[in-house]
Order: C-alpha cells, then structure tokens, then sequence
C-alpha cells in the first residue's frame, strides 16, 4: 500500500481568529478557577436534586462524537487498506486529538470531588463489572495513543528523522490501540443507557443500543472527516480533495 506524501502547511499561527478564541481560553481559565475554589455547586447552582447540567452533553458525548474522525479513518485505511484517503488522515487525527482531550478535562472538571480522581487507577477500586469505568479508561487511554500517533509529523518537524524508521516499528502496535480502544468506549456508552434501566425512555430499551451507538459513531466520523477538510479549505487554504470526499 503505498501512502500519499504530506506536507507542512505552513503560514502564520497568530491569526485574529487564534487571537479571539485565546480570549475565550482566558476566561475560561478564570471560570475553572472559581469552579475548583469555590465547588461544582456555587459554580453551577446545582445541588442533589438536580446533579447534573446541560453542559455535560456538550463537554463530553459531543466532544467524543467529533473525535470519531480519527477513528473510522484508521479503520478505513489500516484495517480496509484504503491507502488513497492517508491525506486525510493528519488533520482528522488532529480534530480528534483535540476533542478527545477536552472531552477528558472537561470529566474531570465535572468531578465533584476532583482532588480524588487518582482513585479510578488504584487497583484495589477498580470493579471491572463497570461500564462506567471502561468507558473512562477507554477514553483516558486513547486520549494517549492519540498523542502518540501525532509523534510521526512533530519528529518531522523538528528534526527527529532519524528516530521515525525506530518509531514507525511500533507504530503499528499503537494504530491497533487507536482502533480497539474507541470500539469499546463508543459502545460501552450505548451500555450506560442499558444500565440506567427506567430511568431512560422506553424508546432506547433495547440490547442492540450499545451497537446503534457505534454505528453512529462510525456515521458521525465520516461526516466530522469532511466537515474538517471544508473548515481547513476555508481557514488554512488547503486544497479541496473532493474525489477523496466522494469516494467516502
């Protein structure tokens, strides 16, 4: 299979809509402050009776739907050897990456008690009859092997060659991680539907939930990959590889 070559976009990294949207990071980061001193409840109003907001859709099972990209990717090109479509790659590992890592943060800011996260990795707490935990270890895990699959263009980057030939021999080991680990999670979530029992609509109550909810991940990754492509053709001038969108 032989892979399409890639190269740096270039251009500048401090742009007025890179500017605009550090601003929005900075208040944000005075939010958080206020959040960890002061509590989820004084920061939120919620309480007992009413724990959880409507901000949990969109920290996190939307942030994890829009890094579905990198996932049905690696399936497509790894798994179906589809080779043509590696030049999408990159800027849906990217997206992904991006998502994924503040799909995380945004679960530990949703902690109640944060300062006692480190729990969930202490082997004597873990129930492996959880759902909740494979999905948080699931996620927490690919979070890291995306990281690792952006090493290849950083080392490009910044002069590290020479060790991408040692690297890409374990590559391999990481890309079956990268496809394994989103599986379970994406599915493990249609579980907690499952697991909620009464609480959920009847129109959810049924075994085959935890495949629907990979089957949209795998349909929501395909359309996360084109809108990425639209986004980096407005903002970043790349070329529009509308055969590869096609083909998809």
């Amino acid at each position: 299979m032989k892979l399409a070559e890639t190269t740096p976009m270039g251009g500048k990294i401090l742009t007025r809509p890179f500017l605009f949207l550090s601003l929005l990071v900075l208040i944000a980061v005075v939010l958080l402050g206020f959040r960890f001193v002061y509590g989820l409840g004084a920061a939120t109003n919620l309480n007992n009776g009413y724990p959880w907001g409507l901000w949990v859709v969109l920290d996190i099972h939307i942030t994890a739907a829009i890094g579905c990209g990198g996932y049905v990717l690696a399936v497509v090109i790894y798994i179906m050897n589809k080779g043509e479509f590696h030049t999408l790659i990159r800027p849906a590992l990217v997206g992904s990456t991006f998502a994924y890592t503040l799909a995380n943060l945004a679960a530990f800011v949703d902690i109640g008690r944060w300062w006692n996260f480190y729990q969930i990795l202490l082997p004597w707490n873990i129930n492996l009859n959880s759902v909740m935990f494979e999905i948080a270890i699931c996620m927490a895990l690919y979070t890291i092997v995306l990281w690792m699959e952006l090493v290849p263009p950083a080392m490009e980057r910044f002069g590290g060659q020479k060790y991408l030939k040692t690297y890409n021999k374990i590559l391999f080991f990481i890309l079956a991680l990268g496809i394994v680990l989103p599986t379970m999670h994406q599915s493990g979530l249609g579980g907690l539907i499952v697991v909620a029992g009464d609480k959920i609509s009847p129109l959810w109550q049924t075994p085959w939930i935890s495949f629907l909810f990979l089957m949209s991940a795998i349909i929501i990754g395909f359309a996360i990959v084109i809108f990425e492509g639209a986004l980096t053709v407005l903002g970043l001038g790349r070329r529009l590889e509308l055969h590869l969108y096609r083909s998809m």
